[in-house]
């Protein structure tokens, strides 16, 4: 019996179907091997392996370099606090594809945590000319201005985001730095209010509260807020400040904790002086100054024009 000889053409065939198949099934599972790779850097992040996270992101960026990806990559290293790496990997994000929903906005974030404030704000323009809706580049928008000083420019982007988001405790406390900044201490005390009746235990409300009040020369009002300040910042607990600053970290929450008791205690010395109660003014800046840890500076006041402001007090009281 003759037998049928498939032709060697047939067997090409097969050799390339297979290879397609192959190819197909890398092309389909190369993703899903990225993002696995990613979730492992997570991970090693949450387990405090951080020194893991390189190789780990290399390959998640080999296997997928789109960028979402890169996106995503750059948001680990931001947690992993290598701010720079995660500069260079999120601007390789927009340069793979700046439609991308978010990605200027996560490069604007990074700009803005390392003080590239008109850098940032012009990556923010960016994604809001793209993605209009974008409330968080929005609301990040805002804070750049406050810290360029715009202070006109910072209410009307913390307003839009207000009336988009009515329950915003955070943004009306920017937008009532814009306020006091500017010496409109109604309007400070309006969104404060707003603040402290839903937020009751917020300390940089009650703060900013309270110099509204002082700022008006209700005095006894202002007292009660800084006092309230106090108590407040006694419960304060980490989760709370990490809401309140979500770039920082959990080891960083006793210092500032402490800070921001100094800040308020300025607050109350200030608020001392204005009604004339010297001796005690002078008590509660040394106070200040003593237990200023070694910093140079409370808030923006640096710590020897406070120590220069109460030998002024000193001598007029000598007087």
């Amino acid at each position: 019996m003759a037998t049928t000889k498939l032709p060697f053409v047939s067997h090409q065939h097969r050799h390339i179907s297979f290879a397609v198949c192959i190819v197909l099934l890398i092309l389909l599972v190369t993703p899903q091997l990225s993002r696995g790779f990613l979730f492992l850097g997570d991970r090693l992040l949450i387990a405090g392996r951080e020194q893991l996270l390189l190789p780990v992101a290399r390959v998640a960026v080999l296997l997928d370099p789109e960028a979402e990806q890169l996106m995503r990559l750059g948001k680990l290293y931001v947690q992993a606090g290598q701010r720079e790496k995660a500069e260079q990997i999120l601007t390789e994000a927009v340069i793979a594809d700046p439609t991308v929903r978010g990605v200027h906005y996560e490069l604007a974030r990074t700009l803005f945590v390392q003080g590239n404030y008109a850098q940032a704000l012009s990556r923010l323009g960016d994604e809001l000319t793209r993605h209009p809706d974008n409330l968080k580049a929005l609301y990040l928008r805002g804070l750049t201005y406050s810290y360029l000083g715009y202070w006109d420019e910072a209410s009307a982007d913390f307003s839009a985001f207000i009336a988009a988001t009515p329950f915003a405790p955070w943004a009306r406390i920017d937008l009532s730095w814009g306020y006091l900044a500017t010496g409109k201490y109604n309007e400070a005390e309006t969104v404060l209010r707003e603040v402290v009746k839903n937020v009751p235990n917020n300390p940089w409300a009650l703060n900013n509260l309270g110099l509204a009040l002082m700022n008006q020369g209700r005095y006894d009002e202002a007292n009660m807020a800084f006092a309230q300040t106090v108590s407040a910042i006694d419960v304060l607990e980490v989760g709370q400040f990490l809401t309140a600053y979500p770039e920082a970290s959990a080891q960083q929450f006793p210092r500032s904790r402490a800070q921001l008791r100094r800040g308020v205690g300025f607050n109350i010395a200030v608020l001392a002086e204005n009604r004339g109660n010297t001796a005690q003014a002078i008590q509660l800046y040394q106070q200040v100054v003593a237990d200023a840890d070694g910093q140079q500076t409370i808030g923006d006041i640096p710590i020897e024009v406070i120590q220069g402001h109460v030998a002024e007090l000193q001598a007029r009281s000598a007087q």
